[in-house]
């Protein structure tokens, strides 16, 4: 009989998969639990941040100062309007680079 054949613990411990591998599987469970922890913990660290008197509030405000913020940028400051005139300029901007960019190296190749 081999010695791990006599003592379970070194048996189950041979056969047990490590939990960190590089490119290994990650069980359900543990995929889940990362997700969450990559969700939750920014925003655990900021609120910690923001009310724990570490930063000031001018450069640290704490999310529920973030979200009023926004709904009043919602509501009073029209901010849709805003996101769409950003969003029209920067596509409009990207559509017309083609018809600008061949005068432009054409102008650079004579320059030189």
């Amino acid at each position: 009989m081999s010695v791990s054949a006599k003592n379970p613990i070194s048996r189950a411990k041979s056969h047990s998969r490590p939990f960190w591998t590089i490119r290994g599987q990650l069980s359900r469970k543990a995929y889940f639990f990362f997700a969450a922890l990559g969700m939750i913990a920014p925003f655990a660290a900021w609120w910690w941040l923001a009310t724990s008197g570490v930063m000031d509030k001018v450069f640290m405000p704490s999310p529920m100062d973030v979200l009023i913020r926004v709904y009043h940028w919602y509501e009073d400051d029209d901010l849709l309007g805003d996101a769409w005139i950003s969003i029209y300029r920067v596509t409009v901007g990207f559509l017309l680079s083609p018809v600008r960019l061949p005068p432009a190296a054409a102008y650079h190749q004579k320059a030189d």
